[in-house]
């Protein structure tokens, strides 16, 4: 327990020390493929909430190894994920986020977090994936 604990704060440290900004993430893509969920994706719009005029960019990025990291436009956030080539794919009980006041990005906020607990599978059509629920609704826009 207490690793994970140790673990989860290196993380969030690291993350506080280089914020929410972007990285250029070209040569993971192309390394990823065209239609792989292993790369960065800007969260457009969480549970019907948009993302623009966040604080900063809401991103989402799947390390392709059960990793995933992001910004909810606010804070920072880091744990698992698992998914299968058919479209499944949900996200681990471990998510950790940085704690600093979302202020008015609250809602845009707690909009990230839920549509992550809510996922149940995935597409993918060009520069555009879609998280879904178990009743097939969308629940996160994500773009290239």
């Amino acid at each position: 327990m207490m690793k994970n604990i140790t673990a989860a704060a290196a993380a969030i440290a690291m993350m506080t020390m280089t914020g929410c900004g972007s990285s250029n993430g070209t040569a993971d893509q192309a390394k990823a493929g065209q239609n792989s969920l292993a790369q960065k994706w800007q969260i457009a719009d969480a549970s019907g909430n948009s993302t623009d005029g966040a604080r900063n960019e809401a991103f989402i990025t799947f390390d392709g190894k059960g990793g995933v990291s992001g910004c909810t436009g606010a804070n920072l956030f880091n744990g698992s994920y698992t998914s299968t080539a058919d479209g499944e794919l949900t996200f681990g009980g471990d998510i950790v986020s940085t704690r600093m006041a979302a202020g008015p990005y609250h809602e845009t906020e707690q909009a990230v977090f839920q549509a992550l607990a809510e996922t149940k599978r995935y597409s993918i059509d060009g520069d555009e994936a879609k998280l879904i629920d178990g009743s097939g609704r969308e629940v996160m826009r994500l773009k290239k």
